[in-house]
């Protein structure tokens, strides 16, 4: 009796998943969009170039090689502060890494350097810079 319940169990027919006779729905054109829709597109419109994905690497050292490896520690957003380059992210995203690498919206990469810790531990400011620019060129690439 124990074998069959558990055959039955394991090889029970699968439930049907999808009603055979409905039909699909029709696309109809939708009209314009609410005023309160139209201001948060606006919004990401002008935005949303400054925009930025945070990844912080760690370096850990192998035990039996001594080899030193970069791990991801963590990855995230922010967002670009102002036109000298600074980043503002979440604390977590870039909390005790040995390196931090930041992708614009255009996907290019950036390192950047942790600057300050402002408020009650939950925002960090950054640096981000490239070797022959500055922030300031970082920076020019969002009004």
């Amino acid at each position: 009796m124990l074998v069959a319940v558990i055959w039955w169990l394991l090889f029970r027919p699968a439930p049907q998943v999808h009603d055979e006779k409905a039909a699909p729905r029709p696309v109809v054109a939708r009209g314009n969009l609410a005023q309160e829709e139209q201001t948060a597109t606006e919004i990401f419109k002008n935005v949303s170039r400054s925009v930025v994905y945070i990844s912080s690497i760690e370096l850990r050292r192998d035990f039996f090689s001594l080899n030193v490896y970069e791990i991801p520690k963590g990855t995230g957003s922010g967002f670009v502060w102002d036109k000298d380059g600074r980043i503002v992210t979440n604390v977590h995203v870039i909390e005790d890494a040995s390196r931090i690498e930041v992708v614009l919206a255009d996907n290019s990469k950036w390192k950047a350097s942790f600057v300050a810790r402002r408020g009650p531990g939950h925002r960090r400011s950054q640096d981000c810079s490239s070797p022959g620019k500055t922030e300031a060129h970082t920076a020019g690439r969002f009004p």
